[in-house]
């Protein structure tokens, strides 16, 4: 790259030397390696401040894409300062050029155009008037040509040219011998005349070079500016910028977390430094937020991890977040899609969806230890049960067996009787038997026996049991159900049975059915 600029300078120097070689050219008088030396020393101040300049603006627009305040500063200084200013010098020139272009032009160019015509006039009839001698010389004896006033002398010597003129004389060529006529004052004074006409024509290229001379002062004068503008520019800009570009460093600083950045506040006297203090004031107050915030979120996860159900929150972005709990339960989990179609298999494994504006909850609750409990109370309610209704039979039992005592001590035995009561003693210890086989089966439910049942009956057989105890029983009615008849009879025994526990002597129990 800088090979080619410098090709590319030198290309231009050259061109510019052959241009104003040939302008030169025409010049009388012209010291052409003085001026050329003043020109390529100009152009090199044109081309080292073009290159300085050139580099300040890439510097600008071609730096740091951070430094965007920077360029924008730049530019409006730019156009506020050197903008008028390079108008301003574009209005001198054209006034200048103007000046130069009519400084030469009207009745001066007419003066130039007639003095060069009257000169070429004059010149061709002198010229003329020598052709006339010469003819009138060659036609005249030798020494008629040497009386002649305006022949300084003759010399027989042959020649090959008609006429030739020297500073003083001139040669006009008779063949073989040649004649010397003495110049006039006249013609001198033509030569001075038109030595000035002469003159007069080369203003026209002077007046390229003044306009040269101007316009290089033009562009210097513009090209200084536009450095000093791109430098002041660049100075102020890095003024005002540097500071909040480092304020925009410290603030991506603390958007990536990092809240200790060191931020300092620089005694300016401005808006810059009370913003900076103002910055480093919410620094710290984010840094103190920061810290409550953490210390809350470990609270909130120790909060969760002493949970005994298991958490996973999986939030809208893919991001998955478990508690303690969770990782004890499943441990690392790889596929989370997968993972919420296998658990939902695990046997005693209560699973909850929340849906929330950030994502989705999800709660993972093992009630192995619940169903324990429940299988325990249901132990219990059974055992009690069973209890309560070996205990129904064994009142009717026991009432039976002093009914056989009180027959046994009398003197005659009803064996009718007794044969009844043993039979409904029998009924009894039955009915505990098939209850301890239900206890043994206690994990199966018992089937249901439903078969159709008069009411009247099953009370009046349950009755029998308890004749002879002080109880008596009425039934209204005579109703038929659908019914398991060993189950509707311990609702019977148990009434019965609650009955006498709580009853006086004489009971009567009546019965609507």
């Amino acid at each position: 790259m800088n090979k080619l600029l410098l090709f590319l300078a030198l290309i231009i120097l050259i061109g510019v030397n052959i241009g104003f070689f040939l302008n030169l050219k025409k010049l009388p008088d012209a010291n052409y390696p003085f001026i050329l030396i003043a020109i390529n020393v100009d152009l090199l101040f044109l081309l080292i401040i073009s290159a300085v300049i050139f580099r300040k603006l890439i510097k600008v627009y071609l730096g740091k894409a951070k430094h965007r305040l920077r360029r924008k500063l730049v530019n409006v200084l730019i156009f506020y300062i050197f903008v008028p200013l390079f108008i301003l010098n574009i209005f001198s020139a054209f006034l200048i050029f103007q000046t130069t272009r009519e400084f030469l032009s009207g009745k001066i160019r007419d003066l130039i155009r007639e003095a060069e015509l009257t000169y070429r006039e004059l010149q061709d009839y002198r010229i003329k008037d020598l052709y006339e001698k010469r003819e009138i010389l060659k036609n005249l004896p030798e020494e008629k040509i040497k009386e002649l006033d305006f022949v300084k002398g003759v010399f027989k010597e042959a020649c090959n040219y008609e006429i030739k003129e020297t500073k003083e004389v001139y040669y006009l060529c008779l063949g073989d011998k040649y004649v010397l006529v003495e110049k006039d004052k006249f013609p001198e004074s033509l030569e001075r005349f038109g030595g000035i006409a002469l003159d007069l024509r080369s203003l026209t290229k002077v007046r390229d070079i003044v306009t040269g001379i101007y316009a290089f002062l033009m562009v210097s004068v513009g090209l200084l500016t536009l450095l000093a503008t791109v430098w002041l520019a660049m100075l102020f800009a890095r003024y005002v910028s540097e500071p909040l570009e480092e304020l925009t460093e410290k603030a991506l600083e603390i958007s990536k977390g990092n809240l200790n950045v060191d931020i300092k506040v620089e005694k300016r006297g401005d808006e810059i430094e009370e913003l900076s203090s103002a910055f480093l004031v919410m620094k710290e107050n984010l840094r103190e937020l920061y810290e409550k915030l953490k210390q809350e979120k470990e609270a909130l996860q120790r909060l969760l991890d002493a949970l005994p159900v298991g958490v996973l929150f999986k939030k809208n972005n893919g991001n998955v977040y478990t508690n303690k709990t969770f990782n004890q339960m499943f441990g690392k989990v790889e596929n989370l899609e997968n993972f919420l179609k296998e658990v939902k298999s695990i046997k005693n494994l209560r699973i909850q969806e929340v849906d929330q504006n950030e994502g989705k909850i999800y709660i993972f609750e093992d009630i192995t230890p619940i169903v324990l409990a429940e299988r325990f109370k249901v132990w219990r309610e059974s055992v009690k049960r069973i209890a309560h209704e070996i205990k129904n039979p064994l009142t009717p039992i026991k009432l039976n067996l002093g009914r056989i005592l009180r027959q046994l001590e009398k003197e005659e035995i009803d064996k009718d009787k007794l044969r009844e009561i043993v039979k409904a003693i029998y009924e009894e210890v039955e009915r505990i038997n098939n209850l301890i086989n239900q206890f043994r089966s206690i994990g199966r439910e018992r089937e249901l026996k439903p078969e159709r049942i008069s009411l009247k009956d099953l009370i009046q057989e349950v009755s029998k049991l308890y004749k002879n105890a002080g109880i008596s029983i009425k039934v209204h009615g005579d109703k038929v159900l659908l019914a398991d008849r060993e189950l509707l009879k311990e609702v019977f025994y148990n009434l019965i049975n609650n009955s006498i526990e709580h009853g006086g002597k004489e009971i009567l129990i009546e019965i609507n059915t």
